[in-house]
């Protein structure tokens, strides 16, 4: 019940009264921790607790939950997980002299386009290809892997293979340079590090002997969307905030809570996260502006947190305050080495957290006001 969803994220002020949720926002509001639309609570319903756990765990192993619903009808939620470690098919392509590979997973068509039609449609303000009446966006591999975007006059002469996929309410096309030809896929993990790369599913390894990387393409695509910022009906749009959002990062429920609150009587909006792990697959959805975080976490602790923001472009400028009982030199100097903005120990003093809370929105509003003046 959309209209539901929207009373109750008014009500209980998660989007402003005057802002006006597309079906898509609205349906996204299910998702938060705490939200829930029920008259009745009891020990397992009604809590808003299920969605949010369910969209943490498939975020936590690198997919997302694609939900869609016609009022009155029905609602399907369907959950997209990447390849880990399993046989399947794939495609062979190449970009230039490297290769990759592409599971079969959404594939719906393979057309071909020259080169001038190539360049045609991105240079239009929104490249896609039509098929039986549907608009996919269309991408350029080498541009989603952060090379060179499609160059016609640097292209050799011919046509190029084109790969439409959908998947849910997801639409999207992708252009190579070559196909290869089919695959069979044995997909390993990229271990722990090389793991948390958005884009990649893992690797396997050619007839040839050499180790070729699996792409996950959705993912490639939303994280493409999030730098280049271009207005593409792909994914769900996210909801528009007015208030500064700090994300919480606490193995302990207590201190989620009570920190949660603290920071909403400030008229701050607030993310929660249980540790490293579930913060980073956040991350890549949502950035907050500040980010609070412990040290000591199952998982991922505190130090390799900041230290996977600190490396991802994305995230590089989020200030990050560090708050934990270890207040001595040893943990304080390691977490200024990994580029902590502040370091805060317990118990902390209320009006201190929230001053440099504030200190750093008004270095971003400020930032912000020199660009736009530029």
């Amino acid at each position: 019940d959309l209209d539901t969803i929207r009373r109750k994220a008014i009500e209980r002020k998660v989007v402003p009264a005057d802002i006006e949720l597309t079906d898509d926002e609205a349906r996204a509001l299910i998702f938060l921790p705490g939200f829930s639309t029920a008259g009745n609570v009891s020990q397992v319903a009604g809590r808003g607790v299920g969605m949010d756990v369910v969209a943490s765990a498939v975020r936590e192993l690198g997919g997302f939950v694609d939900l869609h619903s016609e009022q009155g009808h029905f609602t399907r939620i369907q959950l997209n997980l990447p390849l880990t470690q399993a046989m399947t098919r794939g495609i062979l392509v190449a970009l230039g002299d490297e290769r990759f590979a592409i599971p079969y997973k959404g594939v719906v068509s393979v057309t071909r386009m020259t080169a001038v039609q190539l360049a045609e449609q991105y240079a239009s303000a929104k490249p896609a290809v039509t098929l039986n009446g549907e608009r996919y966006p269309l991408f350029y591999l080498g541009e989603l892997l952060n090379q060179t975007p499609f160059n016609a006059e640097t292209q050799e002469a011919g046509i190029r293979p084109v790969f439409l996929f959908k998947l849910g309410e997801r639409r999207f096309a992708i252009q190579v340079d070559y196909q290869l030809g089919g695959i069979q896929l044995f997909v390993k993990s990229l271990g722990a590090q090389l793991g948390r790369i958005p884009g990649l599913s893992g690797a396997t390894i050619a007839d040839d002997g050499n180790v070729i990387l699996v792409l996950e393409l959705f993912e490639l695509v939303r994280q493409f969307q999030r730098r280049d910022d271009r207005s593409i009906d792909l994914t769900q749009s996210p909801v528009v905030r007015r208030r500064p959002v700090v994300m919480v990062v606490d193995d302990s429920l207590t201190v989620r809570k009570v920190t949660a609150r603290t920071l909403e009587r400030n008229n701050l909006d607030v993310i929660l996260a249980r540790d490293g792990v579930e913060a980073l697959g956040i991350l890549h959805d949502q950035q907050p502006d500040v980010v609070l975080t412990d040290i000591e976490m199952p998982r991922m602790d505190g130090f390799e947190l900041l230290g996977a923001i600190r490396n991802d472009p994305q995230t590089r400028s989020v200030p990050v305050i560090m708050i934990s009982s270890r207040t001595g030199p040893k943990h304080r100097n390691r977490a200024e080495a990994l580029g902590v903005s502040a370091y805060l120990g317990k118990p902390y003093a209320e009006a201190d957290l929230i001053a440099r809370i504030e200190e750093f929105l008004t270095d971003k509003r400020r930032q912000l006001a020199e660009n736009n003046s530029q």
